[in-house]
């Protein structure tokens, strides 16, 4: 067999014994087919019957060819049996924990948190105002809820706004010494005060009738105590309609102060996402006078006092109504919100007065500032 048989032959051998099962199966036809199985082929040079071909023929042999097809298969061999000596990579190693976790069969610390945020947002606390519930929450509907971007609802309101005092007059005979010794006061065109004689049933009376008593200035803070519940103290000052003061009576009060209690009952008091109404009760310190005009006739038949002679036949008189200085209360008012932390709040309360009595409408409007 010539050398570049045996060469073929070794390449063969080692493919169909050494190399993978479908290699030995193509190895084992490949060998038949070039004359290793059957003895009417050969691996010799086929014999031409005309001239020789010539010596240039680019045309590769059949030896040839079978030797470069077993030599790029033994390549391949070579190359896959490389990457089977190849070391795996090793597993990654199991912590402790993994290890602890895994055989008791529990949940790992991140699922745990999950499955507890998932929880907490479908749960909600119950509670009746901001106050049960935690930072970052608010109560609504009776329950906590995470907060508006704009943060917490405010624990404070502060106010300053305006008050105007509307008193309800009616008395007969108001101008008499009697009368004006314990509520009224009346006063002539000069500005001092009347002390002649009216005849009696002559005038000198006011029907029920509404009139304008002071205008305040005031300063009020509003504590909401729960979801329906709210507490407040007003403060006020009367730059105007202050009443008079009587020769030897008491002079006019012009400070206010009021404990105001409120329940509401809208959502929730001083809420910040809709207007609110509420229901009031105070009671605290005010003093109300009212004014109103009446005619009065002199009475001729009785001297006239030593101060005041010139009093004419008939005058008209301003007649001023005192009421208080202590008062009971009740009423109405809304809260319109304007964002988070500003409001307009507004109330009508009608005041009983003792010991002077009376009754009286206030009517305040306020600007609110959350806090």
């Amino acid at each position: 067999m010539s050398v570049m048989t045996e060469r073929t032959t070794r390449s063969f051998a080692k493919v169909f014994f050494g190399g993978a099962p479908w290699r030995r199966v193509a190895s084992a036809g490949v060998l038949f087919a070039l004359g290793f199985g059957s003895p009417r082929l050969s691996l010799a040079a086929p014999k031409h019957r005309g001239a020789a071909p010539p010596a240039d023929a680019t045309t590769p042999s059949t030896t040839e060819s079978v030797e470069q097809s077993v030599v790029l298969e033994d390549e391949d061999d070579s190359s896959d049996d490389d990457e089977k000596k190849k070391p795996a990579k090793p597993a990654k190693p199991k912590t402790k924990e993994a290890e602890d976790e895994t055989s008791n069969g529990s949940v790992p610390a991140k699922d745990e948190a999950s499955s507890d945020d998932a929880s907490s947002a479908t749960e909600k606390t119950a509670c009746s105002s901001d106050a049960d519930c935690g930072t970052g929450k608010s109560c609504k509907d009776d329950a906590c809820v995470a907060a508006s971007p704009g943060g917490t609802a405010p624990v404070v309101w502060l106010t300053v706004g305006l008050s105007q005092d509307i008193a309800f007059v009616s008395g007969s005979d108001v101008c008499t010494e009697q009368s004006q010794l314990s509520s009224f006061t009346c006063l002539r065109a000069s500005g001092s005060q009347y002390h002649g004689t009216p005849v009696a049933g002559a005038g000198d009376s006011i029907g029920f009738s509404p009139a304008l008593g002071g205008t305040r200035v005031t300063l009020a803070s509003y504590l909401p105590l729960s979801k329906k519940l709210s507490a407040g103290l007003r403060l006020g000052y009367a730059f105007a309609g202050q009443g008079p003061t009587p020769d030897g009576g008491r002079s006019y009060l012009p400070v206010q102060a009021e404990a105001q209690a409120a329940y509401w009952l809208s959502s929730e008091a001083f809420a910040t996402s809709a207007p609110g109404v509420f229901v009031e009760a105070s009671a605290g310190l005010q003093e109300v006078d009212g004014k109103r005009t009446t005619t009065v006739q002199e009475n001729t038949a009785v001297p006239p006092p030593a101060t005041q002679i010139d009093n004419p036949p008939e005058q008209t008189l301003d007649v001023y109504r005192k009421t208080g200085n202590g008062f009971v209360g009740a009423g109405v008012g809304g809260f319109v919100p304007f964002g988070r932390a500003f409001g307009l709040l507004a109330d009508l309360r009608l005041g009983v007065f003792f010991p002077t009595s009376g009754v009286a409408l206030s009517l305040n409007i306020s600007a609110a500032l959350g806090l």
